[in-house]
């Protein structure tokens, strides 16, 4: 069953329904008015990351924001393909910075 999250907007206080399918979707359209970039970590497959990043890539009003990803080595192609736009195993989280920035500088 699809979450609904509320937007309240606090100049004008209007009330924006959204209808999702994942709680990542919640976050980003919470945060779409602000956020430049989300950072996730993808330790429990069950999350359905993959699917979630498509969907928000797919959807012209959050597809802008730059979606990075730590996850296991065998995990980042399919979260590529998914449509994040940094994907980086754990143990190399420190390179993180540097690609974010590089990301954030081409959208």
């Amino acid at each position: 069953m699809p979450q609904a999250a509320l937007k309240l907007e606090t100049q004008n206080v209007e009330v924006t329904r959204f209808v999702i399918p994942t709680g990542w979707a919640c976050t980003l359209n919470l945060l779409a008015d602000v956020a430049d970039a989300l950072v996730v970590a993808h330790e429990d497959a069950t999350l359905g990351l993959e699917a979630a990043v498509a969907a928000l890539k797919e959807d012209p009003q959050l597809s802008w924001i730059v979606i990075a990803a730590v996850a296991h080595e065998d995990l980042l192609d399919s979260l590529r393909g998914a449509g994040a736009d940094v994907a980086v195993a754990p143990r190399n989280v420190a390179k993180l910075t540097g690609e974010l920035a590089r990301a954030l500088a081409v959208a």
